[in-house]
């Protein structure tokens, strides 16, 4: 497979203005970081080619990753949110005989959006729901001795809900499941482009 390099400097713009929209919430607001990890128990890749081959899909049966998160309430109920995630692919399937097999996969990204927290104007405690766009670039090794391949910062979108328990008026833990699905390649030079989507369930310590 032949793919584009990475470009750290696109992802660090994407981080750079990711970070900006939490400035003016920091003078008052209520606002929270948060550090964790956990599980990928589902992490499909799709190959979409242009000629009469049809789709490849590996699957990746399990993995882990760790995400940092950071947020603040931009009004009664609806907090702006953000989280900086690395996940790691577990054991996977293979492409067919006549491709390239796939042997493992990272993906890290940054994520930016909107909460909603109803309870948030009598507790930190409670349920939330989570969306938004961001940017996700891949690194997916192959078996035989070839070299990995890196794909650009791509965009795509997530989507999930969580429950987070105030322990104490400065800190609290924060359970979640985040679904991300982004375009992880364009076009290249064999006709293929490569899709990406997984599920990431997260246990993060907060502070307030």
């Amino acid at each position: 497979m032949v793919f584009s390099k990475l470009s750290p400097r696109g992802l660090s713009c994407v981080f750079g203005a990711t970070m900006l929209l939490f400035l003016p919430g920091l003078a008052g607001a209520v606002s929270y970081v948060g550090l964790g990890g956990g599980m990928s128990p589902h992490i499909n890749t799709t190959v979409v080619s242009n000629y009469a081959t049809g789709l490849d899909t590996v699957k990746f049966r399990g993995g882990y990753g760790f995400e940092a998160q950071f947020g603040w309430e931009a009004a009664p109920w609806i907090d702006i949110e953000g989280a900086l995630r690395y996940h790691l692919s577990g054991k996977t399937d293979t492409l067919r005989a006549d491709r390239e097999i796939v042997s493992g996969l990272d993906i890290i990204g940054a994520e930016g959006g909107i909460r909603l927290h109803p309870r948030r104007g009598w507790s930190n405690s409670g349920p939330y729901l989570r969306g938004g766009i961001g940017s996700f670039s891949t690194t997916l090794s192959l078996d035989r001795g070839a070299a990995s391949q890196n794909g650009e910062p791509a965009l795509g979108y997530y989507a999930g809900i969580g429950y987070v328990r105030e322990i104490s008026g400065s800190w609290g833990v924060d359970l979640r499941a985040t679904y991300i699905r982004f375009n992880a390649f364009d076009m290249n030079a064999d006709g293929r482009k490569f899709r990406a989507g997984f599920l990431a369930v997260t246990a993060s310590l907060v502070v307030f």
